[in-house]
């Protein structure tokens, strides 16, 4: 007996060591001084849905794109430009977390870690393609544990949560979409 796995999700993660320890601090200490909308159990969000379009993030925001831009071309997907469309704070306390979630009107998403914290966990997207929703002993899912300077970016169709916080976390979510030209024939956006 063969079992296949067909169409594996691609996840890109990596630690931009550009950014150095204190440049992190920097952010951190921007990050605070920001407003927030509390949202219990999911901890705080900034009201600023473009943080990384302030200047103190500047090359930040051009590192993220430049992997996107990357990750994009691995998975063989032609683009003419990529934009970012929202970015975004959250900052979750001890035994915070965030809900099970996916991202509509985006492409990729993403998430920047200012420092350690609980696992970011992305759920098989396919689970909700069946027909019948059958019960797992364990569901599909993949665990990733936050570092200072990590980038992850999936494909916006992804659900993924935040488990309940040990510790106080910041992070900045980002949502990145394609622009100029995009599609074929009838099915071609400008953007």
């Amino acid at each position: 007996m063969k079992f296949l796995n067909l169409f594996p999700i691609v996840v890109l993660g990596e630690v931009l060591k550009e950014i150095s320890i204190n440049e992190l601090n920097l952010y951190k200490e921007f990050l605070l001084k920001q407003e927030y909308e509390y949202d219990p159990p999911n901890g705080y969000t900034s009201k600023s849905q473009n943080i990384l379009n302030e200047n103190i993030f500047k090359n930040l925001k051009n590192n993220i794109l430049n992997l996107s831009k990357k990750y994009l071309i691995r998975l063989n997907h032609e683009f003419e430009d990529l934009q970012m469309a929202t970015s975004w704070v959250n900052i979750i306390n001890k035994n915070e977390s965030i809900h099970m979630h996916k991202h509509s009107n985006s492409y990729i998403s993403g998430v920047f870690y200012l420092d350690q914290g609980t696992n970011f966990v992305l759920q098989d997207p396919l689970l909700d393609n069946w027909y019948f929703h059958p019960t797992f002993s364990k569901y599909p899912r993949f665990e990733i544990k936050p570092e200072p300077g990590l980038v992850l970016l999936f494909p916006s169709f992804v659900p993924h949560y935040v488990e309940a916080s040990k510790v106080n976390r910041i992070s900045i979510g980002f949502n990145i979409i394609p622009k100029g030209e995009f599609g074929h024939n009838t099915q071609k956006l400008f953007l």
